[in-house]
């Protein structure tokens, strides 16, 4: 099984979390394939002290950063490390012929056998509509980048995060990272979700798309519409911790976040990732800023009815 992310040096820790939840559910042996510029050898003896009690291989996949243009969008959110992706057919052994994509920011608390295993159907990815977006992304950028397939049947915005490449057809079919390099310079850089907007415009209608409950579970979305670690569904196999992180101190949390914190508990930053959760817990303004601007909101709310009440006296 060939498994794939990307990830700079800050975000061993967490990665060494999914790694842990994958060699838990998976029985086969995986090839683990790490997308990276920055990681040591001493980083790597870590990763594979840390895996030694899985059917685990990892593979160190050097980067060459120089080879991105300057003008690619990057943000807090979105670090150079995320179209590190675009690179696996140029980088990944030419024996592969199909590999998974994971995002670090994951849990696998099922199987993924049957995904990995998954027939193509002559397409050259399998992934999840992105839940978080309707069939048509959101967004100014985005409705001037995909205005031309908003009536196309066979067009839905995927998740980038967890996809399954077809690697063999991709590469006889001539894709490679340059590739998707020009197609960035061709819509001059302007990406909102960066990576993943090339993938979705250069791959219309060659995309199997699965179910995102159980394959890319985007925990915080859902939890928000009322699914809690109770009403997850049994068969979710990946969980998807888009936008805020469990290990993130100054953010608001929710119960689907155990999950995380239990398989954390396996790696040897347990420890570290338990003391700087606490010390952003206590020095986070987060949660006095959201009760504020909620008491606020609240005034403003009583203001208005008041208001309506006065009006509907001197208009009876």
């Amino acid at each position: 099984m060939n498994i794939a992310t990307a990830l700079n040096k800050k975000y061993l820790k967490y990665l060494l979390v999914m790694m842990n939840s994958l060699g838990k559910n998976t029985h086969e042996h995986i090839d683990m394939f790490l997308l990276h510029s920055e990681l040591e050898e001493a980083d790597f003896d870590i990763i594979r002290n840390a895996m030694k009690q899985y059917d685990v291989a990892v593979h160190s996949v050097q980067v060459d950063r120089t080879r991105f243009c300057d003008k690619l969008p990057v943000t807090s959110a979105w670090s150079l490390e995320t179209y590190f992706r675009l690179m696996l057919l140029d980088l990944l052994p030419d024996e592969t012929d199909r590999l998974l994509y994971l995002d670090v920011d994951i849990i696998v608390c099922d199987s993924i056998k049957e995904l990995y295993e998954m027939h193509f159907e002559d397409k050259l990815f399998v992934a999840c509509h992105d839940a978080g977006e309707n069939d048509f992304p959101s967004g100014d950028l985005r409705n001037e980048l995909f205005k031309k397939y908003k009536e196309r049947d066979d067009f839905k915005y995927f998740n980038a995060g967890v996809m399954l490449w077809n690697i063999e057809k991709l590469r006889a079919e001539g894709y490679c990272f340059e590739k998707y390099m020009l197609l960035a310079e061709s819509l001059d850089y302007r990406l909102l979700a960066p990576d993943q907007d090339l993938l979705n415009y250069m791959h219309i209608g060659q995309v199997k798309y699965v179910e995102s409950m159980k394959y890319d579970f985007f925990a915080k979305f859902y939890y928000y519409r009322g699914i809690t670690l109770a009403e997850m569904p049994k068969d979710t196999a990946i969980i998807h911790f888009t936008g805020t992180k469990p290990w993130e101190g100054e953010q608001i949390h929710f119960d689907i976040e155990k999950i995380w914190w239990d398989y954390a508990k396996d790696t040897p930053f347990y420890q570290e990732l338990l003391e700087d959760f606490q010390k952003a817990c206590i020095e986070s303004n987060t949660i006095f800023q959201m009760v504020e601007n909620l008491t606020r909101e609240k005034r403003e709310l009583y203001d208005l009815i008041l208001k309506f009440q006065a009006y509907l006296k001197t208009n009876q």
